[in-house]
């Protein structure tokens, strides 16, 4: 009979160091999970700040250039005088209003560099002329 305790003390005693083991490897892991989590969560906070800064850039970008379409100057434009360096067949035109029966107060057409000055309140339409930059 103590030969046979002895035996279950011996395979107890094993037991217990594989769950001691097995205890330290997953206090290991979460401690991996806890490190990494917090390098998550550090990592999320500075694409945040980088990605309000893009934004912001984005919409400095974007308050200084356009591309075609019918834009109204002062909301979906700044005002100001905006170039293109070269265009083909490029046709713009300022109009008195947005609806289909708007009137055409000036227009043109363009092959290479133009230059136009945009007022507040203008409604500037302007097809394949590529992107017009801020430059004034």
């Amino acid at each position: 009979m103590e030969h046979s305790l002895q035996r279950q003390l011996s395979e107890s005693r094993s037991d217990l160091g594989i769950a001691k083991n097995d205890l330290d490897a997953a206090n290991q892991r979460i401690n991996d999970i806890s490190d990494r989590e917090a390098a998550l969560t550090a990592g999320e906070a500075r694409l945040k700040t980088d990605q309000a800064a893009l934004d912001e850039k984005t919409r400095q970008v974007q308050s200084t250039q356009f591309g075609d379409g019918v834009h109204i100057v002062g909301s979906t434009v700044v005002p100001g005088v905006y170039s293109i360096t070269s265009s083909t067949g490029c046709y713009y035109v300022w109009k008195t209003s947005t609806g289909s029966d708007a009137q055409i107060i000036d227009n043109n057409i363009v092959n290479g560099p133009a230059v136009v000055t945009l007022k507040p309140g203008d409604i500037f339409e302007t097809s394949r002329c590529g992107t017009w930059t801020k430059t004034g």
